[in-house]
């Protein structure tokens, strides 16, 4: 029916469409895709990304190993490691295999710059939300990590003169204690996956 155009718009179930950590590919690819279709979503940015070369660490793992497995990291130890330690493991692992990411690849899977994000911005579709700064899983943090990871993601965000009224935890984890920390760092919606 929807190919038709025999729908009444009433009868179809809501969607919000959103995008994690703000890889640079969402302005590029995806935001002509929601133009041609008038489809507003959501971008959950990890600020401290933005604007750098910085690569997230499992798309180093995938790079690095393209044939699969990951070089045989255990990918839930590693979500359970602080993020600055994740990091080290990462490049112990992929340096102890003789491996290294291909700087050619680098491009695709960059977060957005500055110049990208307001061109998002200014698209009218795009809204945008935290994904924290570093993108450490919230869940194992103590309330005081949790609260800086907020309130530097909110600040980056503000200083690009970027409403973020939305967190999505990375890896949908969080306790409940944590829900009252999001609400006071500001937030009016916490988004998971479940």
């Amino acid at each position: 029916q929807a190919l038709s155009g025999d729908f009444r718009r009433e009868a179809l179930p809501p969607v919000v469409i959103t995008f994690d950590d703000g890889y640079a590919n969402n302005v590029h690819h995806a935001l002509p895709i929601l133009e041609k279709y008038r489809a507003p979503a959501c971008i959950f940015v990890t600020t401290g990304y933005l604007g750098t070369a910085h690569i997230f660490w499992w798309d180093r793992l995938h790079l690095a190993f393209p044939e699969g497995g990951h070089g045989g990291a255990d990918i839930a130890w590693l979500k359970s490691l602080p993020a600055e330690r994740i990091e080290q493991e990462v490049d112990q692992l992929i340096a102890a295999a003789g491996r290294q990411v291909p700087q050619a690849a680098l491009e695709e899977f960059r977060c957005m710059n500055n110049e990208e994000l307001q061109l998002a911005r200014k698209s009218g579709l795009l809204e945008f939300g935290s994904h924290t700064h570093w993108h450490q899983i919230i869940e194992p943090m103590d309330a005081q990590a949790v609260s800086e990871t907020l309130r530097c993601s909110r600040q980056a965000l503000a200083n690009l003169h970027v409403e973020a009224p939305c967190f999505a935890a990375p890896n949908g984890d969080y306790t409940q204690a944590q829900i009252e920390l999001i609400k006071a760092a500001g937030f009016s919606a916490c988004f998971a996956t479940h």
